[in-house]
């Protein structure tokens, strides 16, 4: 993400408001369409970070409109790290279809202009969009584009985020020791970079250490991205850690399931307060897991009804047909 064209990760959240608030100062002295907003989609980019789905989605939609056609630099490269977290924010809050929508339309834009630079990010981008989507093939070739277009450009920022999400998809498909290495690689080159690396470059490997049972390696990376949270303010990915931490309670046995019932409530709690619907909706497909196996199906079937039935659109995505699968057991 970009903040006036400097990676938004190295800031903490006030200092990163602060620079897009006088951004939106500074644009509207220039009385300018175009730079107000631009300055609004920074703004977007920074409540997205800090959490605020709804409040990034009404920042971020502006950038959407015609009267861009002469940008270029940082100017360009700002509208299309907007347009391209325009998509995943519509994802977050439930609307999957015009998510996917959207991110199609911002490749194809991108792909028009045959410029490197916006090519490698909204190709990065979309990779993380794949991840949020559990979608391994398109993370594969979003990131493939990304890094080959760095790579023959020297655009070397692009390429350690991209190899986050290979790896991820490469795990994800089945080559689990080659896509760990390639995460804790990208992860090794952003911090032998000085990055403070956030929370959702960090997600991919922790998810993937607890799905291939690596509880110890999980839980040490999933308590580092609890005080990053903390430390940052980059709650974006809050829920879901609240929630891969109960996955971990629950690899504990019998006796942690309670701290793991605690934890899924928590992560629902934090979702439902910023309007994280796909996090809220995961949350409550584990909760209700937990719930079936301990007795208590009536109540896991009304959740599961109740955070289904809300939604109107994206049923051809994983986390949806996962859920359409469980209740369907539970009504069994």
């Amino acid at each position: 993400m970009l903040i006036l064209g400097k990676p938004a990760i190295r800031h903490t959240q006030e200092e990163a408001r602060h620079l897009a608030e006088e951004q939106i100062a500074l644009a509207r002295r220039s009385s300018d369409p175009a730079n107000s907003a631009l300055a609004s989609g920074a703004l977007g980019e920074v409540l997205l970070w800090i959490g605020d789905y709804a409040g990034a989605r009404h920042c971020l939609e502006p950038l959407v409109s015609p009267g861009f056609a002469d940008l270029r630099g940082p100017a360009l490269q700002n509208l299309v790290v907007g347009r391209s977290i325009l998509a995943s924010v519509l994802l977050m809050l439930g609307f999957g279809d015009q998510a996917i929508k959207r991110r199609e339309e911002t490749l194809a834009w991108v792909r028009g202009l045959g410029l490197p630079d916006p090519t490698a990010t909204a190709f990065n981008i979309a990779s993380r969009f794949d991840h949020w989507c559990r979608s391994p093939q398109s993370a594969l070739e979003h990131s493939r584009i990304c890094i080959e277009t760095s790579i023959e450009h020297g655009l070397g920022r692009e390429v350690w985020m991209a190899t986050i999400m290979k790896g991820w998809a490469l795990s994800y498909q089945g080559q689990v020791e080659e896509g760990i290495a390639e995460m804790r690689g990208g992860i090794k080159a952003a911090e032998s970079k000085g990055v403070v690396i956030p929370t959702w470059c960090l997600f991919p490997l922790a998810e993937e250490y607890v799905r291939a049972g690596r509880s110890s390696e999980a839980g040490e990376l999933v308590d580092q991205m609890l005080e990053r949270v903390q430390s940052t303010g980059n709650r974006e990915d809050e829920a879901d850690v609240y929630r891969l931490k109960g996955e971990l309670s629950m690899m504990r046995g019998v006796s942690d399931k309670l701290a793991a019932e605690k934890w899924f409530r928590a992560a629902i709690e934090v979702a439902r307060r910023q309007s994280a619907k796909l996090y809220e909706l995961r949350a409550t497909m584990s909760l209700a897991r937990l719930l079936r196996d301990t007795g208590r199906r009536d109540e896991a079937r009304a959740m599961i009804a109740e955070i289904y039935n809300w939604f109107t659109e994206g049923f051809d995505t994983a986390d949806l047909k996962d859920a359409k699968a469980l209740l369907e057991e539970l009504n069994g």
